[in-house]
């Protein structure tokens, strides 16, 4: 599930096939189901993203088990009707996170073919905007489960079923994108999910090991452990969020 940036309406994702928008009745004040989204994936829903900067109407990114992602938009402002305006196709197995860059430049699409996809806005002024696919990221070695931007660089950081983290950045040299660093040895096994502070010093991320760790910032912009909690953990953890 995912709140929209304004926090009036939650999308919710399921193995239904199905995208769900929530709204609040003016009467209850209580949430509820407001319109269905349908008509796009055929698998299991995996992942939602609101685009950060959605100014007047809003725009979700959804990501499925049938190895596509799609872009929905509000078909008017204050709307929760929402209609597929791209499908996002390239990936040759499931989709498994979808995350947007802060200033909604780029989004990520990650996958359990080992992948990576960037894409990158065109014709930022043009209503009819495309996504284009800017690189393709190649580096782990087993499934990448979870894709977070750093919330003030163009940093894309990985988790994968390999144990480890991966920093992406653009190198304008190349003109591609390459993995800049990795954080290994610290999980045992897959790292499942991530998550930043609001200025990027400290970076979360937990694990099938049944821990979490805190990572602090250096002063090389590479990050450090602090510490790892296990208890009182037995099992999985498969999400976790620094308050904002």
């Amino acid at each position: 599930m995912a709140w929209s940036p304004d926090s009036h309406l939650i999308a919710t994702g399921s193995s239904d096939k199905q995208i769900r928008i929530w709204g609040k009745n003016s009467t209850t004040g209580l949430f509820e189901s407001k319109s269905v989204l349908e008509e796009g994936h055929t698998r299991t829903i995996r992942s939602l993203a609101w685009k950060p900067d959605s100014i007047g109407q809003l725009v979700l990114a959804s990501g499925s088990f049938d190895a596509t992602a799609f872009l929905w938009q509000q078909e008017e402002a204050g709307s929760c009707e929402f209609e597929t305006i791209m499908e996002l196709q390239g990936h040759e197995n499931e989709v498994k996170c979808v995350a947007w860059s802060s200033d909604s430049q780029f989004l990520a699409t990650c996958s359990r073919d080992k992948t990576i996809w960037v894409w990158e806005r065109e014709d930022e002024e043009d209503e009819d905007f495309e996504y284009t696919c800017r690189g393709v990221l190649s580096g782990h070695t087993q499934d990448v489960k979870f894709v977070k931007w750093h919330p003030e660089r163009q940093e894309l950081f990985s988790a994968s079923y390999d144990d480890t983290i991966k920093c992406w950045k653009y190198d304008n040299a190349l003109e591609d994108w390459i993995c800049s660093y990795s954080l290994s040895g610290a999980h045992s096994s897959t790292v499942w999910a991530l998550d930043f502070d609001t200025t990027g010093k400290f970076l979360v991320s937990c694990s099938e090991d049944c821990s979490w760790i805190i990572w602090k910032e250096n002063d090389s912009h590479q990050y450090d452990q602090v510490t790892k909690i296990s208890e009182p953990f037995f099992r999985s953890i498969y999400s976790i969020s620094v308050a904002k």
